[in-house]
Order: structure tokens, then sequence, then C-alpha cells
């Protein structure tokens, strides 16, 4: 008693109860959440101020909640009740509205009295923490109860507040447990995600004022609760990208149940998780009806006061739903808002306002005050988790889908309501609204007038020689001459087989001058594929490099092994540089693009793709004040065209990286260094292995093809000017561009389109639009999209598809879209953040994990080198797979998909140890990987990007 009287600041003979808490008190009273409120009447010249207040200290006695305190004792946490009387403060002269903002500053808490009141001149403001009073007990307690004896009637006599916290605290617990494990199945999703560690503190306030027209609608004023629940759960589906979602809902606590101790004054309210399974063939009458049963079944449930944490306890699924960020608050009757609108009045007594002061406990909170003709909603959010911009299109989403519901007819489907608003699509629009013109140039004709202009300037330097644009001009027509004289002409198929050389160079150039189409292979492709492809295109030559020569034997007619003495000994040409009857329309490359389930396809380009996408991107990347640009991609890349005519169409000098058997980071950072090369395009798990003082002449730097680690990402940031940037090859391979500042917080960011207009819509349904900041796949629309895949009509019509519903009222002459199959959503300042492909997105039991996201946080522990992550059906489950290499220099890394050997197993199984302890530490235990499979080193494209379709078809085949 002692102990709680001094926690209290009073004489032991001053307390008068002592009793537990209710689980709800507790979270409320908790110092990091600490909610309370101001409530503000004003009094007229006439009214009885004085009497008002001699009515609540009458209440006050009556009433043992009025006089409780909350305090941490050696039993627990626990309310005091004392005999204190009340006094109401008078401080007269004072500033009402710093008195209202300084109270944010003094919230009450463990110890205080937790409901004061104070009179400034004519205005009376009653503080009440939270954990003494809910909003309906507040409202009850001055219209009800003060008002009665203000007005000289008798006190209401009330249930005490104690008997309500015994009832509920004498529950069987085995009987709550049931109840609320039934409420929750699978791993529903939730909404917004907090970032990992951080507590949300939600500061920031948005309001919003939603329509609410029963007559027209017909829906009766007792249905509009569930209608918004209903419209929240939509949105919050939408946000999510799942079907099955968990947020918290405010529901009064008073259990008919309770025989008649609902009717006490005190925190009676309780916030609970609510999981929803949205199923998108049901009607609205069935969602609203499923609404209307559940609220019907939780309001009558005695286990309603059962706790979060309680709730948390009971299963895996509940703990999700336990853990929600978002708190919906619907409160169905008028209230005075801070705008004073719709002021209730007692004679001369106003309501002026009510104040809610809390540091919060969820990301998103939304209270939704039901008025006449409207409701209004007053958002509290965390900046950290949800910006502010983002905050203002969630509401809006929120209310456009609230109206749709509302007069939409009942047997609608939830799949036919259209749940893209006006307000989006402005903004998208907006976000879209230029698309960059097509060019009629030919890729190389930059290149021609730069040889006229400048012909002595350096263009290349190689292994193999070196050759100003006069040079390179000369030869390559010379070339082109000599492909002439052997029957190549326009449109004609030439397959290439070379490294990267100055002699590479010239038979790119020279098969397009003669008007053929290149169709770079890769080393690697093994024979079937490239004599498929070349039956696919009836080419009859290929240019070979003299050491690449045999690869091609039998795959065409002809096979001409060229280098630099051989080009060096064709007769001089006396063309101008361009055949006139090639035009942009022409097939210039045939692509091949792999690393998909899809296996590889041959994506066919023409000049007016290439070229058009080619100068955006320069410009965006500001090459034009680049002087010297590494090649380090392969030939037979689409990497590698940015690399080659991104330098020659500038005037720049392409300094071509060697091919060699064991390249290394640690090579390649010397011949960046000693060529003096100023302006690269390497994908991160290059960057991440190269430290940046050791090229210190790099200026310009742009990632590509993978997400970068935070850790590389802050190295190359502080060094240089680095870009981050995503695409697709049907769409010429880079498509959005991200500049990454030092200190930029998201590397999955890929930035703005450049050079096309980037859609996000519906997965399955590219004739709807997605709403911003909800996840959907990337739609490309431009003049950088490429003619479609080699003789594939169907994966052609799939992936490259007439301009969607949406699309005929911006006016535009597109003729096709590309699907890429990649997932992003809008960040809130219209940049796109990538998400990942949606043949990644794998199911494991309830849950959907998008694998990039996963790899991208193992990536980031130090044991890891490399990763892939896939799922398998093994011992009759599907279980979760990770591939992956080890950053130990000790370790063997030579041979691709080649596990470890036994000989390796106790270091193996130490690093693998910590990987998961890393895992289990940074993500919920379900996206564990089951099974870790180290190998030496993972396969690659030739763009370098990780090959996942190759590590899949292993998988398939191998032991485990």
């Amino acid at each position: 008693m002692a102990e709680i009287a001094e926690a209290c600041h009073i004489t032991a003979n001053q307390i008068e109860d002592i009793y537990p808490c209710l689980p709800q008190q507790i979270s409320q009273i908790d110092d990091k959440r600490s909610e309370q409120f101001q409530i503000l009447v004003n009094f007229g010249p006439d009214a009885d101020i004085d009497g008002w207040c001699d009515a609540l200290q009458q209440v006050v006695a009556a009433t043992s909640t009025l006089r409780t305190r909350i305090v941490k004792s050696r039993v627990g946490i626990v309310q005091v009740v004392t005999t204190e009387e009340h006094q109401t403060e008078r401080r007269p002269g004072e500033d009402v509205d710093q008195f209202v903002r300084d109270g944010e500053q003094r919230l009450l808490g463990f110890g205080d009295l937790l409901f004061r009141s104070v009179v400034i001149d004519r205005t009376f403001i009653a503080i009440i923490h939270h954990a003494i009073m809910d909003h309906s007990s507040i409202s009850t307690l001055l219209k009800e109860d003060v008002s009665r004896v203000f007005f000289g009637e008798e006190i209401n006599q009330r249930p005490e507040y104690r008997d309500f916290v015994d009832y509920n605290l004498d529950m069987d617990e085995s009987a709550e447990r049931a109840f609320w494990a039934s409420r929750f199945k699978g791993v529903p999703a939730i909404y917004p995600p907090i970032p990992v560690g951080h507590r949300p503190y939600p500061y920031g306030v948005a309001t919003k004022t939603m329509a609410l027209d029963l007559q027209r609608t017909g829906v009766s004023p007792a249905h509009v609760p569930l209608y918004i629940e209903a419209a929240w759960a939509l949105t919050a589906a939408t946000y999510a990208n799942s079907d099955n979602v968990a947020y918290g809902l405010v529901l009064s606590g008073r259990s008919p149940s309770a025989r008649g101790l609902e009717k006490t004054l005190g925190q009676t309210a309780v916030e609970i998780p609510v999981q929803v399974h949205l199923k998108r063939n049901m009607t609205i009458e069935q969602l609203v009806k499923d609404r209307a049963t559940s609220l019907r079944r939780l309001q009558a449930e005695p286990s309603i006061q059962f706790g979060l944490d309680g709730i948390a306890s009971v299963s895996d699924a509940a703990r999700t739903a336990a853990g929600f960020q978002t708190q919906l608050n619907i409160i169905p009757f008028p209230r005075a808002h801070s705008d004073k609108r719709s002021a209730p009045k007692n004679g001369d007594i106003e309501m002026d306002r009510i104040v809610w002061m809390a540091k919060g406990a969820f990301a998103l909170m939304l209270p939704c005050y039901i008025g006449p003709g409207q409701v209004f909603v007053e958002a509290k959010y965390d900046p950290a988790c949800i910006p502010e911009r983002q905050v203002h299109r969630v509401l809006n989403q929120f209310d456009h889908v609230l109206q749709r519901l509302l007069v939409a007819p009942m047997n609608l489907k939830l799949n036919q309501l259209h749940l893209f608003s006006s307000d989006d699509m402005a903004e998208v629009t907006q976000w879209n609204k230029i698309l960059p013109k097509a060019t009629e140039k030919l890729i190389y004709d930059d290149f021609v007038f730069i040889s006229h202009l400048q012909p002595n300037i350096r263009a290349v330097e190689a292994v193999d020689g070196n050759a100003s644009y006069g040079e390179l001009h000369q030869l390559s027509d010379n070339l082109a001459d000599e492909l002439h004289r052997r029957g190549i002409g326009c449109r004609e198929p030439v397959l290439l087989a070379m490294e990267r050389s100055l002699s590479a160079i010239v038979a790119i150039i020279g098969i397009i001058k003669a008007g053929g189409t290149c169709i770079p292979v890769y080393r690697d492709d093994s024979f079937n594929q490239k004599t498929f492809l070349a039956s696919s295109v009836k080419a009859r030559i290929a240019l070979s490099s003299p050491s690449e020569h045999s690869l091609l034997e039998g795959v065409v007619p002809n096979v001409l092994a060229i280098d630099m003495a051989f080009i060096s000994g064709i007769p001089r040409s006396s063309r101008n540089g361009k055949d006139l009857s090639t035009s942009a329309e022409d097939p210039v490359f045939i692509l091949s693009t792999n690393g998909s389930m899809l296996g590889p396809k041959d994506v066919v380009f023409n000049h007016r793709s290439l070229a058009s996408n080619l100068s955006a991107i320069c410009s965006r990347l500001d090459w034009h004040s680049s002087t010297r640009i590494l090649q380090f991609a392969s030939p037979a890349s689409i990497a590698s065209i940015y690399e080659i005519f991104g330098a020659l169409s500038l005037g720049k000098c392409l300094c071509i990286h060697p091919e060699r058997t064991e390249s290394t980071e640690t090579e390649l950072a010397d011949f960046i260094s000693s060529f003096n090369v100023d302006t690269a395009l390497l994908p991160p798990n290059i960057l991440s292995n190269i430290t940046p003082g050791r090229v210190t002449c790099l200026k310009s730097l742009t990632s590509f093809g993978e997400s970068m680690d935070d850790r590389t990402l802050a190295s190359w940031s502080k060094a240089t000017r680095l870009f981050n940037s995503w695409g697709v090859c049907e769409a010429s391979m880079l498509n959005t561009v991200n500049e990454l500042a030092v200190g930029s917080p998201c590397s999955g960011n890929i930035g703005r389109p450049v050079g096309c207009a980037v859609w996000i819509v519906n997965p399955s349904n590219p004739d709807e639009l997605a709403p911003i900041g909800s996840i959907g796949e990337l739609l490309i629309e431009g003049p950088s999209v490429s003619r479609g895949y080699l003789n594939s009509d169907s994966k052609s019509k799939a992936s490259f598809i007439l301009p969607p519903i949406w699309a005929s009222g911006f006016g535009r002459r597109s003729v096709r879209f590309h699907r890429t199959g990649d997932l992003g959503k809008y960040a809130a300042d219209g940049s796109i953040v990538f998400i990942g492909k949606k043949e990644n997105a794998a199911k494991l039991g309830p849950r959907t994990i998008q694998l990039e996201e996963l790899e991208s946080l193992l990536l980031a522990c130090p044991e890891v080198q490399d990763i892939v992550t896939c799922v398998k059906i093994a011992a009759g489950r599907t279980q979760l797979f990770a591939i992956l290499s080890l950053a130990d220099p000790e370790l063997p890394n030579h041979e691709v998909l080649q596990e470890l050997s036994e000989a390796y197993s106790g270091v193996v199984n130490s690093h693998i140890d910590k990987i998961r302890q890393y895992a289990e530490h940074n993500t919920l235990c379900s996206k564990v990987p089951d099974t870790w499979i180290v190998v030496e080193k993972l396969p690659r494209t030739g763009s370098l990007r990780l090959n996942r379709g190759a590590v899949r078809s292993w998988l398939k085949t191998n032991r485990r």
C-alpha cells in the first residue's frame, strides 16, 4: 500500500480501492503510447460556468473512474481509486489555443491523476486520459451526467467500473483462446508495412470528408459502418497486394452479455484485429453481409476484452493479425470537429472541439466520424511508414471505394469494381503525359556524321588495335562492301560470334551498314540452340573471330573468320556509309533474352526502337559530358549496344575491356584506371567487388540488371555520379533511370521513365490501371518497344499487346504496349519502385512471397556472395530452396553450379548457420529457406545477370 501511495504522490489514507487493469488500459497507459483527450466547451456571457464546475465536482465524487490513477507495482500494473476531491483549475487570461498546444507536451502517465479540468475565462477544458475513459464515456459524462446535475436533476447511478473489470478478467481463458483462434487463418497481409526495428509514431495529420448521400443510394444509416469497413478492407487489400488482410478495429467493448455492466463509465472500448478474406468473385452484398456477421459476433462475444497480447498468443496467424498497423475507428454519430462544424448546443453552452493527443501505437489511425451527409476522417499517420502525399492518396482511394460500394448494384462482383480513382488518373496521366517521339534515324547515322566532322579523333581503344572515327568508318564500309559481294543485302540475317575487340566493332557496324540484321550469339549457347536460331532466320553466313570459328561450323553454310588482319586486307570502299534501301523500320538486331522460367526468347529490334531509346538514355545519363566509355558487356548482350553506339554516336572513345578466361574485378579495376575510363555501365555484382578508390577516374556509373545492395550503393554514391536503371530487353533494355545521391534510402527505386512511358496495371488485366502505391505489372509504351519475338506469334501476342482501353483517352499514336512481367509500384513522388517478376511471386502455404525481396535481404548478409531462391516440391510439400555461393575467399569459386565437397562441410555449415540466424532476425520465419545448397559459383547470362532459369533447371534434376 505504501509503495502504491508513493507512486501516486498521495497518502495511504487517500486510497479508496486498488484493482487490476484491463489489457486495453495497459496498452493505452504505456509511456510509448499515452493517449488523452482535451474537450473544450465554450460558455456564453450568461451561462453559469461556476455551476457547471460544481456539477462536475459532484459527478466526480460519485464516479470512481474519474478519481483513478494507474501505477506500476510489484504485483503488476494496477489502477488506484483515490478519495481526492476534484477541483477545477482557474487560469484567467491565458491563451486557450496555446494551452491546448502545450498540453500535447504534457501527456499524463503512470502515477498521475488521469482526469483534470481547467477554466480559462469562458472556456471549460476537460483533460482525460484514454486509459480511464473512451470516447463514448466522455460524451456520456458531459452530455448526460454533468448536464443532468447542472440542470438540477439527480446524478445517474451507473455500475462501478471495477465490476466491469472483474467480470472481464474472470473469463474462462481456454474459451477465450478458442474463440480468437477460430478468427484467424493463414498469414494475413498488414498495411502499411513498417521498417524493421521502427516503432510507429503517428504525428502527421490528414483529413478527408467523404460524401454520404443515403437518399440517393438507398443505404440504411445503420449499415453505413459496414460499408465503411468493407471499403477499408478493399483499400487495404489493394495496397497490401493481397486478398487476405488484417487491420485493427475499435469496438465499444460493451458486450450485452455483461449483465448491465456495459453501462458503466470508463474505458470499455477495445482494439481488436480483424482478418478479411476477399474473394474477388464475391458480390458487394456478400461482402457487406460478411462484415455484418463478423461485427455481430464480436459485439456479443464475452471474450472481447482478451487483449492484443492474449490474442497474439493463440496462433501464428493471430500473432500476425494482432500486429496490425492500421486502426479503424468508426464512430456512428455526429461530432464537433476542430473546424467547429455541427457543434451541438445546449442553451448558451457550446461544445467547441475535442482534441485527441497521443504518441500513438500504429502507423495509420483512421477515426471515421459519421455525420449528416458525410463521413469525416481525421487520419493520424507516421511519415516514416507512409509519406504525407501517399496518405492523401490512400484517403482518396478509401473515399473512391466507399462511393463505388454505395452506388453499385448489390450483385456486382468485387472483381468488376473499378478501383482506379479519378484522382490517381490525373496524377498518373501527368507523369506519363510526354511520350518521346520516335526517331527515323538509323542506329549508326550519328556515328557516320561524326566520322565526317571529326575523322581524326579516337573512336576505339582495344587490345587488338585502336581506330579513329575516320578509320572505323572506312573499315566498316570496306566490310559492308565485302558482305555485299558475299550476297548479304537488306534485312539479310548474319550471325556473329566474337569476343570484345576492335574487329567485333568493325564487324557489327559493317553488317548493319550492309543492310543486314546482326544476330550475336553467346559462346555458351549450345550447338542445338545456335542451329535452331540459324534455321529460324534462314541465315546463310556468320562472322566469327578465329577462336570462335569452330563454334559455328555446321551452324550455317558459310562461316567467315575475321580479325584485324583480315579486315585490313579488304579492298577500300568508295561507298558513302549508308545503304539507301535501309529504313528505320528494318530489323537491325536480333538478341536473345534468357534467365526466365519461360526460357530464352529472341527479340527483334528495328533501327527506330534502338536509336530512339539510345538518344533518350544518353541524354538522361549525361553521356554527352563523358569522354571515355567502357565496353564490358558481351557483344551478344543488349547492354553492349548502349556501350558501343552510346560512345560512337556522341563522339566519345570506346575503351574495350578484353575477354579473358579468368577476368577478375581487380583486373577490371586496373583496366578502368589504366585506360582512364570515366563512364561505365556495370551490374551490381561487379560493382560490389570493386573499391571506388581504385578507379578514381570513373565519374559516371550506371547499375543495371539487378538490385543494388545497400553497402554497394553507399560506397559508390559517395565516389561518383551513380544511376540505378531498370528495363527489359523487349523494350530496348533501359527504360527507367534514378540518380542516387549520397544517403539515398532505397536502391529498389528505379526512378522515372526515359524514352518511353511506364504504366502500372492490374497484373491480371492490363485494361485496369493500378492505384498509386499498389503493386502492379509494369507496362511500357513508346518507340523503344521492339518488334516482338522471332517466329513466335503466340508469345508476341501475349507480351506485345494492343493499346489498353484506358489509353484511348490520351490521343496517342502508340500501336503496341509491352507487358514486362515485372512488378512495381509508384513511390509517393511518382518514381517507380521495382518489386520483382510475376513468375517469382512464390506461393508458400497461405502466404505469397516475392523471391527478389528475400534474395535482396539475404544478399545483405556478409556471408553471401550470390543467391537465387526458388520453390520446389520436396518430401510431399512445397519448400523454399536457397542456392548460393559464399563470400569466403578460402573456398573454391570456379565451377558453375558445382556443389562444395564434403571436405568443406564444417566451414559451409558455419556460414549457413550465420546466414540462417541473419534471416530469422530480419524476416518472418516463414520466409527463411527450408533448404540451403552451397555451390562454388552461380551462372550468369551474357548481360551478367544471374541466370535464374539455369538455376531452376539445375535444381529440378539435382539429387536433392
